[in-house]
């Protein structure tokens, strides 16, 4: 069983907002975590985050940068375009751990 880490939703707002028109790139997932102004999380479990979230079918590698899935894209869309960056996180948090859980019982 996977809990669910602030890291992982995090890089899934990271990923939707370096994403708009095509597949980011790492540097740009980077560089959306600074915008979203939060401690960005060490190599180690940001490493876990994309390794995690791709098992569980939440984003893609392609050979053009990472995306979003369809199950992410719902998760994501759900979400209120407003407030704090930790509240957004917490959000994402909480329809992941959900959705994940929904995966897992498959």
């Amino acid at each position: 069983m996977y809990p669910v880490h602030d890291v992982d939703a995090l890089l899934l707002i990271a990923i939707t907002l370096s994403s708009k028109r095509r597949p980011a790139q790492l540097v740009e997932i980077v560089a959306a975590l600074d915008l979203l102004q939060v401690t960005p999380p060490s190599a180690t479990r940001l490493l876990d985050a994309f390794d995690q979230l791709g098992r569980h079918g939440m984003i893609n590698l392609r050979a053009d940068g990472f995306c979003l899935t369809e199950k992410a894209e719902s998760v994501m869309a759900r979400q209120p375009r407003r407030g704090s960056s930790e509240e957004r996180i917490f959000r994402v948090r909480d329809d992941l751990s959900v959705r994940i859980s929904r995966h897992r019982d498959r």
